[in-house]
């Protein structure tokens, strides 16, 4: 009986250090994620303004019909 209840004692043990690791790798993902996010919101802003830039740069181009859709 007492070798049961420890053996069930260190499997509810191991049981919450693996949903502790796992929720570790869960904020880990998450917080990669943000910044991935973050990253890729950046570059779109980036492309456009060089889409601008460039669209600009042709004489008579009515940019500003664009600037809203870019």
């Amino acid at each position: 009986m007492i070798k049961n209840r420890e053996s069930a004692a260190r499997s509810r043990a191991r049981k919450q250090a693996y949903t502790m690791e796992l929720e570790a790798e869960v904020q880990k993902l998450k917080d990669l994620n943000q910044e991935l996010v973050r990253k890729q919101a950046e570059i779109l802003e980036m492309q456009k303004r060089e889409v601008i830039d460039c669209l600009s740069s042709i004489p008579n181009f009515p940019i500003s019909m664009y600037r809203s859709t870019i």
